[in-house]
């Protein structure tokens, strides 16, 4: 474990960094920016280019690694990255185009040192390869990325899986090249699929990996070929370091490769990936307390500590539930992101499941269920049953192969979860609540009562004897 005096000073080092490179990439403090257009070189054989490649991080928006291409210009002086992954805090709209997937990204022009800067402060390992290019393919690809650069053409629609930060300076590469990339590698299979890549390279973060497996559907599901796996900047790398160099009239040269002498930029660890996957992180959160609580309530003692204990974990599974319903449905009504849209997932998790929140919050304060004839019980096992039908529907559909989406790992961590805690839910709030609006009259008894018995006869002087 790491000292206090040690940790303060890292997180006082990471604030530093974070002001220097500010400063570095600030418009006001640098020609470097959003705007700046790098003149053409007077002399092609002197600009070296390289393809950069930053490894992964900690970060959600770092799994995947990140591709820029650097130029180094003599003449003018310059050395300069072009990184296709910016965008704009100050879009108008920037929160609900983010979540839409509107939010334009643009092509950012920054010092080479401001990237080495910016993988120490994000701990990522960067590398560089020497472009191996002629004279010709050089000035193709620095006119290429003299137009991207020009202000109508900066920006563009960021798609996670087709057009991002990998595909676009894999694009301009293939183009000066005739093609090549894509005639070399697009008919060729990757033998994975979106999702695979996504379960990958999250696997670091076990709870992220769980929720984008939830939130897609099942167009990751479809087998992928190389040129699409490149979507994936350390994919692309690799399999770029794979071909031939080539020479202006598409032959390949003899002896060379298209990348060549790895340098490393920044030396940093790959963040360390999880020994678990992030179902069983949650079911083992939600499963042992329900179980406990379950123990408990067959004790009389430990009656209402039981109930209590059962009630806070329905309420949990409730907001989880009801988070991811709520997702799946707001994505696919509003978001132009149609890797979400209809969403199997929808058969378990429902946008109203955050009603689950009222009966665990009773069963929590009370220590005992709510009046079986009340309306809240009735309410709730009319939810618990309509769960307990989809839920054997989506494993019939699900099992039965009728899914082109991949649920499996929804259905066998979520599955018995669900039963664990709607099971006892349902016979917590009465199981005959729903068909009966109050209880039903005690019938007589057939046996006929007793008769009368006759008192006894005086003996007193007006007997008659």
């Amino acid at each position: 474990m790491m000292p206090p005096g040690a940790m303060r000073f890292r997180a006082c080092r990471r604030a530093c960094l974070w002001a220097l490179l500010f400063l570095l990439v600030h418009p006001a403090f640098s020609w470097a920016s959003a705007t700046f257009i790098p003149p053409i070189p007077a002399n092609v054989g002197e600009v070296e280019i390289y393809f950069l490649t930053r490894g992964a991080g900690a970060d959600v928006y770092t799994k995947y690694g990140h591709t820029m291409i650097r130029v180094v210009d003599p003449s003018n002086r310059l050395d300069i990255s072009y990184n296709w992954g910016a965008f704009d805090f100050d879009t108008p709209g920037f929160t609900l185009k983010f979540l839409r997937g509107l939010l334009p990204y643009y092509l950012d022009i920054t010092n080479t040192s401001v990237q080495v800067e910016v993988s120490d402060i994000e701990q990522r390992w960067l590398v560089q390869e020497k472009l191996n290019l002629t004279d010709k393919q050089k000035a193709a690809l620095l006119g290429e990325l003299n137009r991207a650069a020009q202000p109508d053409r900066r920006h563009y629609r960021y798609l996670f899986f087709t057009d991002n930060c990998s595909t676009r300076p894999r694009d301009f590469i293939d183009r000066v090249l005739g093609g090549k990339i894509a005639a070399h590698f697009e008919g060729e299979e990757s033998g994975a699929t979106f999702r695979d890549k996504v379960m990958k390279h999250n696997a670091s973060a076990p709870l992220l990996a769980m929720g984008q497996d939830v939130f897609l559907n099942r167009e990751v599901d479809r087998g992928i070929s190389q040129w699409e796996e490149m979507f994936v900047p350390l994919k692309l790398r690799e399999y770029l370091l794979t071909m031939p160099a080539y020479d202006d009239d598409g032959r390949p040269r003899p002896g060379e490769k298209l990348l060549s002498g790895t340098t490393i930029l920044a030396s940093h660890p790959e963040p360390v990936n999880s020994p678990v996957n992030g179902y069983v992180i949650l079911g083992l959160l939600l499963g042992i307390p329900a179980l406990l609580g379950l123990a408990l309530h067959l004790k009389t003692p430990f009656r209402k500590a039981g109930v209590r204990i059962f009630g806070l974990v329905l309420a949990a599974w409730g907001a989880t539930s009801g988070v991811f319903g709520l997702y799946l449905v707001l994505a696919w009504a509003f978001s132009d992101h149609t890797v979400v849209y209809h969403n199997a997932n929808l058969w378990l998790f429902w946008p109203i499941d955050w009603y689950f929140l009222i009966p665990g919050g009773v069963f929590l304060w009370k220590g005992a269920a709510p009046r079986k004839e009340g309306l809240l019980s009735k309410s709730t096992a009319w939810l618990v049953l309509g769960h307990l039908a989809a839920l054997g529907i989506y494993g019939v559909l699900a099992i039965g192969g009728f899914f082109t989406q991949s649920v499996l790992r929804a259905l066998i961590y979520f599955g018995p979860l669900a039963l664990l805690l709607y099971v006892p839910a349902l016979y917590l709030t009465g199981f005959t609540t729903p068909w009966s609006t109050s209880r039903r009259p005690r019938r007589p008894s057939r046996r006929s009562a007793p008769p009368p018995r006759r008192p006894p006869r005086s003996s007193g002087p007006d007997s008659g004897l």
